[in-house]
This record gives structure tokens, C-alpha cells and sequence, in this order.
């Protein structure tokens, strides 16, 4: 994965996807799986178009893809709980001061 690329508040990440090969008799890939893939990442691309993909290259990849998304809400979530503390610890910090400075005179 590469860096965060923050923009308008959002976090942007490339993340590469490990496809399998595809099985000798391997039905291709199912409209319902075509429209969940695009609903899940719809930037994603494929060389060879998602339409020549298989029913397990399919799967593989919405479960991936999955997985890549649950990461990233993790990291979210655990950038903001951070950010949150850093912000209260400088308000102590400023309110520490305006104390001792207040009562300093």
C-alpha cells in the first residue's frame, strides 16, 4: 500500500490485489459480481477488463477488496481517536498556561 493522500478530507490509498488464475472450466464472472466489484471500488481497474474475469477471480477479489476497506476504516477511525487526543492535550496545555500566567501576576 502506499501512502495516504489526503484531499478534501478524505483519505486516498492505491492497494494492488492479488488475482488468481483462472480455472481451465471456470464460468465467467456474474453480473451480480460485476456491479458488487463496481459498487465496492469504483476505480478499480483491470487490464483485461472485469468482464473476462472468472467466477472465482471474482470472488477473490470482491473478498479482497473487502478486506482492503475494512482495513482502511480501521486505520480512519484510529487516525481520528488519535487526532481528538492530540487536540484535548494542547487545550490543557494552553489552559495549563493561561493558569500559571494568570496567577503569576
Amino acid at each position: 500500500m502506499s501512502r495516504d493522500k489526503r484531499k478534501g478530507g478524505y483519505i486516498f490509498r492505491r492497494v494492488s490485489i492479488e488475482i488468481p488464475d483462472r480455472g481451465k472450466n471456470e464460468d465467467s464472472i456474474t453480473d451480480n459480481q460485476l456491479e458488487y466489484i463496481k459498487t465496492l471500488a469504483p476505480d478499480f481497474r483491470f487490464e483485461g477488463g472485469l468482464e473476462s474475469l472468472g467466477k472465482w477471480q471474482a470472488s477473490a477479489i470482491i473478498t479482497q477488496i473487502k478486506e482492503k476497506r475494512d482495513d482502511l476504516k480501521y486505520n480512519i477511525a484510529k487516525h481520528k481517536k488519535g487526532s481528538k487526543l492530540k487536540k484535548l492535550f494542547w487545550l490543557i496545555v494552553v489552559i495549563v498556561i493561561i493558569y500559571y500566567f494568570a496567577k503569576s501576576r
